[in-house]
């Protein structure tokens, strides 16, 4: 079912062949990697320690690979086995029975070091905004592991009305995606 360019349900195999041939819904393709801390309308970054020592970042990184994040919205993964590596397409799926929003996503960047891992995803046609995230695990010098969340996304053209009740659910998002972290290095 498709609402105000919003798709809803189970993607379909085709639907699953038509995302991964579509191009990214902005022009800024890597901006969070190394956008400045500066928040705006559009842009927010948020960091929080999630532990402390090479371990936490070896937990950390599983946390992230496992997409702990994005299931802590209650979010099912088509598909459900998908890795976060470059150029692969994930369709994120929220909310509950029939009313799952479907929301693709393309790994945009990889950041893969020894004291560092990450990934960007970027929105694809039928997401709800247009822009990117990035999810960013790192071992500080002092041997603190720091998540860092970066967003430089808005709403999609055709929900720019929703602003207000966007934006905020984004925040939300963040603050989610960071305790669940949190929480899997417990």
């Amino acid at each position: 079912m498709k609402l105000f360019g919003l798709h809803f349900g189970t993607p379909t195999e085709e639907d699953l062949v038509r995302t991964r041939s579509a191009q990214p819904t902005y022009d800024h393709v890597g901006s969070t990697l190394g956008m400045a801390p500066t928040n705006g309308p559009h842009r927010h970054e948020s960091s929080v320690k999630v532990g402390v020592g090479e371990s936490a970042l070896v937990d950390a990184r599983a946390a992230l690979r496992s997409w702990v994040p994005q299931r802590s919205l209650g979010a099912a993964l088509t598909p459900p086995d998908v890795v976060p590596d470059l150029d692969e397409t994930v369709v994120l799926r929220l909310g509950v029975g029939p009313l799952r929003l479907t929301v693709p996503n393309r790994i945009v960047a990889v950041v893969d070091e020894q004291d560092r891992y990450g990934y960007a995803y970027g929105t694809l046609p039928g997401h709800p905004e247009r822009g990117e995230e990035l999810f960013l695990v790192e071992l500080l010098d002092g041997g603190d592991v720091v998540l860092t969340i970066r967003v430089d996304a808005e709403p999609a053209h055709n929900l720019r009305w929703l602003r207000p009740v966007i934006l905020p659910l984004q925040r939300a998002a963040i603050g989610r995606y960071q305790s669940a972290v949190v929480q899997a290095l417990r």
